[in-house]
Parts: structure tokens; sequence; C-alpha cells
């Protein structure tokens, strides 16, 4: 079984860490090397690191930059051969989650696999389902794969460097970009998470648009014309969407 990294952000989660982490412990997939990042939390969550130590690779409590910063100390000590990102507000959709996805990836020539990811509102409420099949000429266009709990392959951090930090919300995207056609990606057709919308992609959505907007007009293929047209269209969606919850 390929070794995977499962890496977690962690700041003042103490209400949902401890079911993401026994997600984790409860996977098929053994062992998996779980590193944590706390950015220093004072509601519980280092004592409930400090609780699970004996089953975390690595794990520390210190005020850090935010999530960028967070998940590039943890590549630092990842030594998988496959890397997973989970927020503390997530977790593994089923028990046999990593090993359905590590299936996926039995092609050698394949270095990311995603899923689906349902979104779960702070009543446990099911709110949408998000995550479709990776396509580079979408993926341009806004990011529509579920980036939690997917598997990246560890040499491609090797060789296309880490998060960009100056991006707090859209790391992950900037990222997948910078790889663009170079991602050679497969597809699991069924929730792989259970995706807090506590994440700041969903509480400061707005900023994400404007981190998307700053990234898209960056990069070669897509450019700032491109990038306007699509943060008119996510902005006008997002005004939907508010409108419709108000109902």
């Amino acid at each position: 079984m390929p070794s995977v990294s499962v890496i977690i952000a962690v700041f003042n989660r103490a209400a949902t860490l401890q079911n993401c982490l026994n997600s984790i412990f409860e996977q098929t997939a053994q062992p998996l090397e779980i590193i944590v990042c706390d950015g220093g939390s004072t509601d519980g969550s280092r004592e409930i690191l400090a609780a699970n130590s004996a089953r975390l690779a690595y794990w520390q409590s210190q005020p850090d930059r935010g999530v960028p910063e967070a998940w590039n100390i943890a590549l630092a000590h990842a030594t998988g051969e496959w890397v997973c990102f989970l927020g503390a507000d997530d977790r593994f959709a089923k028990s046999n989650t990593v090993a359905t996805l590590l299936r996926a990836a039995s092609d050698p020539a394949i270095n990311y696999v995603s899923g689906q990811a349902i979104m779960i509102d702070d009543l446990g409420r099911e709110r949408r389902v998000v995550g479709t099949p990776w396509d580079w000429e979408q993926m341009k266009r806004y990011q529509h794969i579920a980036h939690p709990g997917s598997l990246h392959r560890r040499e491609l951090f090797t060789s296309y460097g880490n998060f960009d930090e100056s991006y707090a919300i859209a790391l992950d995207y900037e990222f997948l970009l910078r790889v663009g056609r170079n991602i050679h990606a497969a597809f699991v057709p069924e929730p792989v998470t259970l995706m807090g919308m506590s994440g700041q992609s969903n509480t400061h959505a707005w900023r994400a648009f404007r981190e998307n907007l700053r990234l898209q007009a960056s990069h070669p293929e897509i450019g700032a014309a491109a990038a306007a047209i699509n943060y008119a269209i996510a902005a006008a969606k997002q005004v939907a969407r508010t409108a419709i919850r108000r109902v």
C-alpha cells in the first residue's frame, strides 16, 4: 500500500478536531502519517492534539501566519508517497475512503486524485455536493475540483514548489494552476470528505474571489481579461446564492 501523509492545519477548532482525527484513525488503509500544525489555539485544540500525540507523526502548536505557512511547515515533515490535506472541520466520508483513492491512483502516470465533497453546515445538514473530474479548461475559469481529501503525489511539491503564502484562501487553487497541464488526474465519483462550511473559502468568499482574480490575471494561459470575466460570473453566482438563502 503506498504511503500517505495527511496534513491538517488547525486554529481554534476544538469542536470538530477530534472527529477529523477519528476519521483518519478509522481508515482501512493504514498506517497513515498524520501531521498537524496548530496556529496557537486557545480553545482546547492543543490539548486534543496532546491527547492524541501517540498517533500523530508530528504536531506543533505555535503562532503562524495561517493555513499556507502551516501547510508548508507540515510538508517539510511529510514522507508519504502521497500527500492529503484536510481542514480541521472536515472528515473522511467513509472508513475506506483513502483505500478507494489509492485504487484510483494505481496507474503510475496519475499524480492527483480527487472526488466529491459534501458540504455540511453547523447543524450537520447537507447543503450541497461539490467536486467534478479534473478538466484543465474548466480549471482556468474556476476551481471545480474538491480539494479537501484529495491526493497529491509528493513529487509535485518537489518539482513545483510549496504553497504560495501570499494567497491565504486560494492557495490550493494557485498551486494546481501552477502545475497546470502537468496534472494527470483520476476521479472518484463519490463523496470523499464531509466538508465543514466554516473554512475561509466559505466565510470569506469575496476575499477568495479577489485572490482568484489576482492569480488568474497573472497566469499565462488566462490573463487579465478572462480573469475579470470569471470574477464577474463568480460574483453574480455568489449574490444569487445569498439571495436564495435569505428567502
